[in-house]
């Protein structure tokens, strides 16, 4: 059984807004605009949030939970979830590699290919968007979590794994 103690806080965020899995009221200190939910509103409040994400509000929806982890896999269960893997590209400056994509400032990442692990996916994915070849992997730094809408489906989950990644850039990158 999960201790509490090591129970994370979790966000999943569709625009301006967030839904969050969180172990203690601590663990949401300044997160602002919250509104708790039960277990049983989760899944109806996600749904509600992205229809109403076009408003400009940004509003946080909170689950209190001790396991925040069976939480978020419960929750997820529900969606179709696409795996993605991506890099905080850093330069001997310390400066990060950001792409302008779709109008925003954005990190490098993609969609892990069947069959291919998630550092592979990073660091293929950080070479196709930047041009860069000579990319070196480190740890990994964490996991972001954001929902979007498609064509067929009205909520699809991202699960993107970042790992630290550094590389010696000359000149002016060209993706």
């Amino acid at each position: 059984e999960e201790d509490s103690m090591d129970a994370q806080t979790y966000k999943i965020y569709f625009n301006s807004c967030a839904l969050v899995f969180a172990p203690s009221m601590d663990a949401i200190r300044g997160l602002g605009n919250v509104f708790f939910i039960d277990d049983d509103e989760v899944e109806k409040t996600f749904r509600a949030m992205v229809a109403e994400a076009s408003s400009g509000r940004q509003l946080n929806y909170v689950l209190l939970s001790e396991q925040t982890e069976k939480s978020l896999q419960d929750f997820k269960a529900q969606f179709p979830v696409i795996v993605a893997a991506g890099g905080l590209v850093l330069n001997e400056q310390g400066q990060i590699l950001t792409i302008f994509r779709n109008g925003y400032w954005d990190l490098p990442k993609g969609k892990v290919e069947r069959d291919e692990d998630r550092k592979t996916a990073a660091l293929r994915e950080v070479s196709e968007e930047t041009g860069l070849i000579q990319v070196n992997i480190s740890e990994k730094v964490g996991i972001t979590f954001h929902a979007f809408s498609d064509e067929k489906n009205p909520v699809v989950i991202k699960e993107t794994h970042w790992y630290r990644m550094n590389a010696r850039m000359r000149g002016e990158l060209k993706p």
